[in-house]
């Protein structure tokens, strides 16, 4: 009898093991993905030169990358995004694109001889989203964030 429950023992210690390991290789392929996410996001704002929300072609290639990475979209309102401030310290204008938020951060403006506002340079941010959904634990979203260099305008 006293080998028995030894045994029991032993196999709840390989099963509480084996469901923690699952849970940390779970959390970390699902943080890599949102990572990668957010560095190709930033990478497609960089080579076509921003994205204003007016951007198609930029909003095109982001809406297919998203596609191919397989990434969780979650539904989202624009009220969704968490807040950021940009560099004079106002709230960022945000847009959502299938599940993840993208910012503008850093603007740099001056004045040309005319007297018009030209915009210098134009940086990002993008926030995409870890997401763990298992049927006893409700959606849970850890925001994982990314900035683009800065993009300079040409005019």
């Amino acid at each position: 009898m006293k080998k028995s429950v030894g045994g029991a023992y032993v196999y709840n210690l390989v099963i509480v093991f084996l469901l923690i390991a699952f849970g940390f290789l779970m959390a970390s392929i699902s943080y890599s993905k949102a990572y990668r996410v957010s560095k190709g996001v930033t990478s497609i704002i960089e080579s076509y030169s921003g994205y204003a929300g007016t951007n198609s072609v930029t909003q095109n290639k982001i809406d297919m990358y998203l596609q191919s990475m397989g990434y969780n979209r979650i539904e989202m309102k624009k009220s969704d995004c968490p807040k950021k401030k940009n560099t004079e310290g106002k709230n960022a204008t945000a847009w959502t694109k299938s599940g993840i938020c993208i910012y503008q951060i850093d603007t740099q403006t001056y004045k040309d001889s005319d007297g018009k506002t030209k915009t210098r340079y134009v940086s990002y941010g993008v926030v995409s989203y870890m997401s763990i959904d298992l049927p006893l634990i409700q959606l849970i979203r850890i925001p994982i964030y990314g900035e683009t260099e800065k993009i300079y305008v040409f005019n």
